[in-house]
């Protein structure tokens, strides 16, 4: 059940969706609405407070989020502008729905057509790595830890590189390369 706030928050969400398709199309998405008593958020929504959660994404090759941050901007600015011209009551809702629900398909590198071993065959797949941020002197450094190891044709790398069929070694060390692999050096 969609509640009479939820529908005055789903309506400024809407706005924001709006100001941001011109900015970059069909790259906003939101999560989904499942409920959660133990989030923030949804703890507020239960209080009859309307709630916006922002959840900012990734630009390429944007790992200081200052584009990110850009955005997150101009949607503080559409959101607070509606709000303070509109009489926001939730009758407009209905456009919150025409925004696509996020789905996980970007890795931060994908190293294609890997060979791989065992023993009974050989097959390419490829590599998904993830950069996991760590807090180290009191600055943000970006980690890379392989997340999946199979064929990830549905999925896009932020960087991408082509093994053409050759295998991946670590430092060319021969260390098996798996699913948490993190190389710290």
């Amino acid at each position: 059940m969609v509640t009479p706030n939820r529908k005055r928050a789903m309506e400024v969400i809407a706005v924001m969706d709006k100001a941001l398709q011109a900015i970059i199309p069909n790259g906003v998405g939101v999560y989904d609405d499942a409920f959660n008593l133990n989030c923030v958020g949804d703890t507020f929504q239960c209080e009859n407070v309307p709630t916006i959660l922002f959840e900012a994404g990734h630009c390429k090759d944007d790992y200081g989020r200052e584009v990110t941050r850009e955005l997150i901007y101009t949607s503080y600015l559409a959101s607070l502008d509606y709000i303070a011209k509109n009489d926001v009551t939730g009758d407009k809702y209905e456009a919150y729905f025409n925004i696509p629900e996020n789905g996980k398909c970007f890795y931060d590198i994908i190293i294609r057509n890997v060979k791989a071993e065992n023993a009974s065959e050989e097959k390419s797949i490829d590599i998904g790595i993830l950069y996991q941020e760590k807090l180290v002197d009191n600055r943000i450094e970006f980690s890379p830890k392989v997340d999946k190891i199979e064929n990830l044709n549905n999925f896009y790398g932020h960087k991408e590189f082509d093994a053409k069929g050759l295998a991946v070694l670590d430092g060319g060390e021969g260390i098996d390369i798996q699913v948490g692999y993190e190389n710290v050096s």
